[in-house]
């Protein structure tokens, strides 16, 4: 449940930030697109560290890790999609599903088994 919650809050901040950067930066949608993903990667690992997976450690290392996890998230999405749209020739809503259905369940996977792993010891 904690992780839906995550992902809906970084789907609000990534809307507000594109569209700060589209109104008050005068950005290109491609660009506004990019900051707000900028900001939703930034919520998201905080969201997930500090709420999520309630995890201790070295942030800094945790968010290397992140940040490689997420782009590795979105690249299986996109061979995924290029998949089912170019070899598959699905239409543009299964297309879409297709990452709706494969990103959440990577992500989750790992941030829980390899970014932000269970403690073991009591003294946490």
């Amino acid at each position: 449940m904690r992780f839906s919650v995550s992902g809906l809050f970084n789907g609000m901040v990534y809307a507000a930030g594109f569209l700060a950067a589209l109104r008050f930066l005068n950005l290109p949608s491609s660009a506004a697109s990019c900051v707000g993903y900028l900001a939703g990667l930034a919520a998201g690992f905080l969201m997930h560290r500090n709420f999520t997976f309630l995890v201790g450690g070295s942030w800094k290392r945790q968010m290397v890790k992140y940040g490689v996890a997420q782009a590795g998230v979105m690249s299986v999405v996109s061979g995924v999609s290029y998949i089912a749209a170019n070899v598959m020739q699905w239409p543009t809503y299964a297309v879409i599903a297709s990452g709706i259905v494969v990103a959440p369940v990577l992500t989750f996977t790992l941030l829980n088994y390899w970014v932000f792993p269970p403690r073991t010891d009591a003294a946490f």
